[in-house]
């Protein structure tokens, strides 16, 4: 009887663990500077190189921030009610085909930049669970240059510790319920 109340119990634990390790995803969503999405906007005329650290520097501003400038480049979060946000690394995809749509699965943050330096960049926070994103064909009266993604700043080995201790709660609830 133990036996299976054990079974049960760690059936349930790997059927949880894999809920949470596949999140819903949600496709084909056109992003606008008003939707749930949308950080802000960077006027910068630094080559791409440069994208990660201007988001990182971005949200570090609070939403709904107007023009603010850092070093040279001025930065906007108005419109923006997103806080919270993880930083970025500068490992990205560059897509410079024209295309407005681009596959986002399993990015964290899309960058449209528009026009070389002439109009500036618009970010947007997927979270890693928007599949499909469709950019505005132009801003500020320039057409879109160049699509980046890019993905969180690796967490340093937390998750991989947390779920260790996980798997030794388990073992010691697995004992526990064999001995009862």
């Amino acid at each position: 009887m133990k036996t299976n109340l054990y079974r049960n119990f760690l059936l349930g634990v790997i059927a949880a663990i894999g809920l949470l390790a596949c999140p819903i995803k949600s496709a084909a969503i056109s992003m606008t500077i008003s939707n749930s999405y949308y950080v802000g906007s960077i006027n910068d005329g630094i080559p791409p190189s440069g994208e990660a650290g201007y988001i990182n520097a971005l949200i570090t501003l609070a939403p709904n921030t107007g023009d603010t400038v850092i070093g040279s480049e001025i930065y906007n979060r108005f419109g923006s009610t997103l806080v919270g946000l993880p930083m970025v690394t500068g490992v990205t995809v560059k897509d410079e085909t024209g295309g407005l749509t681009i596959n986002t699965m399993g990015w964290t943050y899309v960058l449209g930049k528009y026009d070389a330096s002439q109009a500036g960049s618009l970010v947007w926070y997927l979270g890693g669970t928007v599949d499909e994103v469709t950019l505005p064909a132009t801003y500020n009266g320039k057409a879109l240059s160049h699509i980046s993604l890019y993905n969180l700043v690796p967490d340093g080995g937390s998750g991989v510790a947390l779920l260790g201790i996980a798997l030794v709660g388990i073992d010691y609830l697995r004992r526990k319920l064999i001995k009862a």
